[in-house]
């Protein structure tokens, strides 16, 4: 029997246990079919997707932080990396309530180009992607002696990509599908890549940091990260005073 949120699941009080299936569908690429069964109105839930050696949890679209009018709801996530396994979580009024362990193969070792909310996509192999650019925007200003730089932001990416294809059929294809892309936005979705990169830099001379800016020390953020599952008694049990808080090593 499990608890979650205000009521109890799976000791006849709401009736079934709520239960997360997770199925590969037979398109390409392929997807995930995602249905959750057994919640009542009022709950909310989110189903999130993690990567196996990742903490990261992403929301699978269209699912996340939802309030379930039904017993039952479908979802399909599309945008699922391919050739490593895949934890899925169905979280119920802040409460993880069920996973499930999947890992979905990219068939015919190519490239996809595809488009996750209408579901179109194509095959194609890059033969050519020379360059990622991030580009900030910024303006040099040369005064006597020195440099001086007002920058901002960088953007994502950009960066000029070459495709082959093999038959008309399948060029065609690919024009049909960047011609409709939804919001003009594909996925380039591949089994996985060489992760060595060459990162080239377009620098400038500057003075250093203005003397009144000092370096920073561990933040609240680096404590709690240290102290996870633990409280303010672990942390006084371990520093006698804000003294050595401040003077403590969080990098663990």
């Amino acid at each position: 029997m499990g608890v979650f949120g205000s009521g109890i699941y799976g000791a006849g009080v709401y009736g079934a246990a709520a239960t997360l299936s997770v199925v590969v569908q037979d398109t390409y690429p392929d997807r995930l079919l995602l249905t959750v069964q057994g919640l009542v109105d009022g709950n909310t839930f989110s189903i999130t997707r993690r990567v196996a050696g990742s903490t990261v949890r992403v929301p699978v679209r269209g699912a996340d932080n939802l309030p379930m009018t039904s017993d039952a709801a479908v979802f399909v996530d599309a945008e699922e990396p391919f050739g490593v396994e895949l934890t899925y979580t169905l979280t119920i009024d802040g409460i993880d309530a069920e996973s499930e362990l999947v890992t979905v193969t990219l068939a015919g070792g190519k490239v996809a180009l595809s488009d996750a909310i209408a579901g179109n996509a194509a095959e194609v192999v890059i033969l050519a992607w020379p360059d990622k650019s991030y580009e900030v925007p910024g303006s040099v200003f040369k005064v006597p002696g020195r440099n001086i730089v007002v920058s901002g932001q960088a953007g994502g990416w950009e960066g000029g990509l070459e495709l082959v294809t093999e038959t008309n059929d399948a060029r065609a294809n690919v024009i049909d599908l960047i011609g409709s892309a939804t919001s003009g936005i594909l996925q380039i979705r591949q089994a996985g890549s060489d992760p060595r990169r060459v990162l080239a830099l377009d620098v400038v001379e500057v003075e250093p940091w203005a003397p009144g800016l000092a370096s920073s020390t561990f933040t609240w953020a680096d404590v709690a990260a240290a102290y996870t599952g633990e409280t303010w008694a672990d942390l006084a049990a371990d520093y006698g005073s804000w003294l050595e808080v401040a003077q403590g090593d969080f990098s663990a």
